[in-house]
């Protein structure tokens, strides 16, 4: 809430009240679950991932509708919007765009799905970074030692390297007692969350000639 006064050395006037509102960002489900409760949101902030053009810019209505979910690939949640685009650039938007709404949240009619109105508007932003955690670990743990864990961003390629100590020899790597490779340096794409174990065994004595 901000008051404010104006004053020339010898009169003032009236105060003046402006009262700000911080609008919460929200997700698409998020939205759904909110105008389903309520009858309608004066302000919000939803950010989402297109994951189909319902139609396309039309410039006699300076909108455009589109599907939104939470996640990159479709996720689990998708509904429709209908929104004004901020800028020229935001007119074509493609599939896979993150983007973020600004406007009233109400229902469409009685479909249960949410709506931005005229007045909402939309801007296509840079997706959120996505990182992951690679956890790694050697079993038995004095047997060697493994390399490569750590944070990724989504999409990135890690690489994670088992080193036998004196006296064992490399087995495989597996996740959740499975095997996943049997390569000592074993490199994927991070697209999720995942805890391996390189396991070593004893080596077998050399044998003597």
């Amino acid at each position: 809430t901000i008051k404010a006064i104006a004053y020339d050395g010898e009169n003032e006037s009236e105060i003046v009240t402006v009262i700000f509102k911080k609008m919460e960002v929200l997700t698409p489900s998020e939205a759904v679950a909110l105008c389903t409760t309520t009858e309608s949101v004066d302000k919000y902030i939803i950010r989402g991932y297109v994951t189909k053009i319902a139609t396309a810019y039309d410039a006699g209505f300076n909108n455009i509708t589109f599907w939104l979910a939470d996640e990159a690939d479709g996720g689990e949640i998708l509904q429709a919007y209908r929104a004004v685009p901020v800028t020229e650039n935001d007119k074509t938007v493609a599939e896979g765009a993150y983007v973020e709404i600004v406007g009233k949240l109400v229902l469409f009619g009685s479909s249960k799905t949410p709506e931005v109105p005229a007045g909402g508007t939309y801007t296509i932003i840079p997706a959120p970074v996505v990182n992951h955690t690679i956890a790694v670990s050697a079993n038995p743990a004095e047997a060697g030692t493994v390399t490569g864990a750590g944070e990724y961003e989504e999409g990135a390629t890690a690489t994670l390297t088992a080193t036998a100590n004196e006296g064992y020899e490399f087995v495989n790597w597996t996740e959740n007692e499975e095997e996943v490779s049997t390569d000592a340096e074993y490199t994927f794409e991070v697209l999720a969350d995942r805890a391996l174990v390189a396991n070593f065994e004893k080596a077998a004595p050399a044998t003597e000639t």
